[in-house]
């Protein structure tokens, strides 16, 4: 009988010895495949963090405006601020990335806008207005006029935003200069690259993205307006100032109201960055 019960008790020491080295074995086996997840995350948030060092590093500079020389910095007006990664607004955007109007307002807090829109304040006035009896069009009046026939066939195209989005591209460009626009094809000399859009507003000299507006009189009353693309505006508010460019900018009259129209002066390659001269604002 007492053989019998240390045979009983010899079995079940087995079996519970049993059960618990098999869950043992698969708690091991749990955690090491827990330990395999939790290195490859490591892994990959470690090339993350060094993918950010690398794009910060290209930004040490400009981020840095200390470092500038008192010659440089007369030339900031240029500058175009270095956006964020919206989810994590200390991580700088990859300068490596292009952007189009699906990125606008995520990216740059700007409203796309296809067509020069008008202040509410002044929509009356230049609705009643006559373009053609401004002081600016009987000055230049043969030049406008040419400028305005050599456009006409742009003017034609019904969808400005399909035109652009085939024409070009928003990239970084340097840390000089910041963004910048850039050529989706070659572009021809002559040829009409697009008209810079804004809202028609007050006009002030703080902002880098507003274009003077011809009109200089309303309903008998002096003014200053101008096309504002601070807040709303399309791919031709990221052009940059070069004193060489391969852009000019025309005013053209069209549908009651003064337009910038931005023309190749010389053939620009595909990927080429798109210049202008802002001294012609003046």
């Amino acid at each position: 009988m007492a053989s019998k019960q240390k045979e009983n008790k010899w079995k079940l020491f087995t079996q519970v010895n049993f059960i618990v080295l098999a869950l043992s074995g698969l708690l091991f086996s749990y955690l090491g495949s827990r330990v395999v997840n939790l290195n490859k995350k490591t892994l990959a948030l470690q090339e993350q963090i060094e993918r950010c060092k690398e794009i910060i590093s290209k930004y040490q500079e400009i981020v840095n405006l200390r470092e500038l020389s008192e010659e440089e910095k007369p030339h900031l007006k240029y500058l175009k601020y270095i956006p964020t990664d919206p989810t994590n607004p200390f991580v700088p955007l990859d300068p490596d990335v292009r952007y189009t109007y699906d990125d606008f307002e995520r990216i740059f807090q700007v409203i796309p806008l296809h067509e020069v829109s008008v202040e509410s304040e002044l929509d009356v006035l230049l609705e009643n207005h006559n373009l053609l009896t401004d002081l600016y069009y009987l000055n230049n009046k043969e030049h406008i006029d040419r400028i305005t026939e050599e456009t006409a066939t742009f003017f034609a195209i019904p969808n400005f935003e399909a035109y652009m989005r085939d024409f070009c591209h928003v990239k970084w460009a340097s840390e000089e200069s910041g963004f910048g626009l850039f050529a989706n094809q070659d572009i021809l000399e002559n040829q009409v690259i697009g008209i810079y859009t804004g809202e028609i507003d007050a006009f002030t000299s703080d902002t880098e993205y507003e274009w003077p507006y011809k009109t200089k009189v309303l309903d008998g009353k002096e003014v200053t307006i101008g096309i504002n693309g601070i807040k709303f505006g399309n791919y031709l508010r990221f052009v940059n100032h070069d004193i060489n460019p391969n852009a000019k900018a025309e005013y053209v009259p069209y549908d009651g109201l003064w337009h910038v129209v931005y023309i190749a002066n010389q053939d620009i390659a595909k990927d080429e960055e798109i210049t202008i001269n802002y001294d012609s604002r003046k």
